[in-house]
């Protein structure tokens, strides 16, 4: 029988295609594990969330130095959202789309918001690596999206906790918050965390209501005025960015500073003695999501904390290194866990997942995809050349954690 030319032609053309996809797929079994990034890597905001980069590049050199990922280099892909979520959007198609399945990234809660919802459609398992909303775990559960760090509730009940530790005699309390949703449940959950604390001690406290501000005011002056009209002795503060400061700097003249004994906020961290100096307020407590002090005969966070500093030339590791450090760290022990790269099996390795982190052993709860560590605070004060912390303490985040109700919306 005759074969014609063309027949003869269509077969070579698809033994070479034939071919092609075997030589890839053996490439893709053998070549690097490609992690995407999605976070800021240009403009104003770097100053502070390229901490994010660093420690995910930290995370990345560590892995590879001690031979990757199941005899595989590790490689983090980074793209850039500019604080949009339109743009985290189509960074995630657009990675996805070159086959990048595995994901973590921004800090900022509009964009992870925006991203997780589809990361289902695309098949990408993400992880979100700053942002502490709950949602992710409540309404907007979905199995593809796993939430790394501590959580609003988690961490502002334990703030409230540690100031009734550390000020039991403070039993009058206010609080400055930015009129929307997350400034009024921050100032519930800590009020909650604030009574437990005294209510176990056998202590009363006392609650005063909270002035609320738009966001963006310049002129607080008169919302200080309000809280100088009060008893009370110690505040509960959130202000964002230059609003943060700004509130700081007015405070000052007002006599807010001398009035109180004690403030604390969860919003602006270091960035508040880095910017103010000397005129930062004494007794000034921050949430963190990492103090390097405290895990200095950690392995993993001293190691971190000597790598940032050699790399950034920094005089202190910054807390928002850990954001990336701990991203890389959970995804490449997902990795580890389920022998291989595929959506499905890493999302069932995430849950119930326990992994080395920059703070010790962190877990991922399996029925909700709420990570599960240390929960970390600073004390500020006036200082020349310096944010460190005067005072830190750590928490344990399991033992403040929300229930667990995946899809459902969280209420206390």
């Amino acid at each position: 029988m005759m074969i014609k030319r063309r027949t003869l032609l269509a077969g070579a053309t698809t033994l070479a295609g034939a071919a092609a996809l075997r030589r890839a797929e053996a490439q893709a079994q053998s070549g690097p594990i490609r992690l995407g990034f999605i976070n800021i890597m240009s403009g104003s905001q770097l100053i502070w969330a390229g901490g994010l980069n660093t420690g995910a590049e930290i995370a990345r050199d560590v892995i590879n130095k001690a031979g990757g990922v199941m005899g595989r280099p590790v490689e983090v892909v980074f793209r850039d959202d500019h604080a949009s979520p339109n743009d985290a959007v189509a960074a995630m198609r657009e990675m996805a789309g070159s086959g990048v399945n595995l994901m973590m990234g921004t800090p900022f809660t509009s964009s992870a918001l925006a991203v997780a919802p589809i990361a289902p459609t695309l098949g990408v398992t993400y992880l979100v690596a700053g942002s502490a909303n709950l949602a992710f775990t409540h309404e907007q559960f979905n199995k593809n999206v796993f939430a790394l760090g501590e959580n609003d509730f988690i961490s502002r009940r334990t703030q409230g906790r540690l100031m009734a530790e550390k000020y039991p005699n403070v039993t009058r309390w206010g609080a400055l918050i930015p009129d929307v949703a997350a400034g009024h449940a921050g100032w519930q959950f800590f009020a909650m965390g604030l009574r437990e604390g005294h209510e176990a001690a056998g202590r009363k406290v006392e609650i005063f209501d909270a002035v609320a501000t738009k966001p963006g005011t310049p002129d607080l002056r008169p919302a200080i005025s309000n809280l100088m009209s009060t008893p009370i002795e110690g505040l509960f503060w959130l202000q964002l960015g230059a609003d943060a400061i700004s509130f700081l700097q007015q405070g000052r003249p007002l006599g807010l500073w001398n009035k109180l004994k004690v403030n604390t906020e969860f919003a602006t961290g270091p960035d508040i003695g880095r910017t103010l100096k000397t005129n930062t307020p004494e007794n000034t407590w921050c949430h963190v999501h990492w103090y390097y002090k405290l895990y200095s005969s950690n392995a993993v966070g001293a190691e971190l904390a000597r790598e940032f500093t050699a790399r950034t030339k920094e005089e202190f590791a910054s807390p928002y290194a850990f954001l990336g450090h701990n991203a890389v760290f959970a995804m490449a022990a997902a990795i580890r866990k389920a022998g291989s790269t595929e959506t499905p099996a890493v999302i069932g390795a995430l849950e119930g997942l326990e992994w080395d982190s920059a703070k010790g052993k962190m877990t991922m709860r399996a029925a909700d995809h709420q990570g599960l560590g240390r929960v970390n605070f600073i004390k500020l004060g006036p200082t020349a050349d310096t944010w460190e912390g005067r005072e830190s303490a750590e928490y344990v985040a399991a033992d403040a954690a929300n229930p667990a109700t995946p899809g459902v919306a969280f209420k206390l």
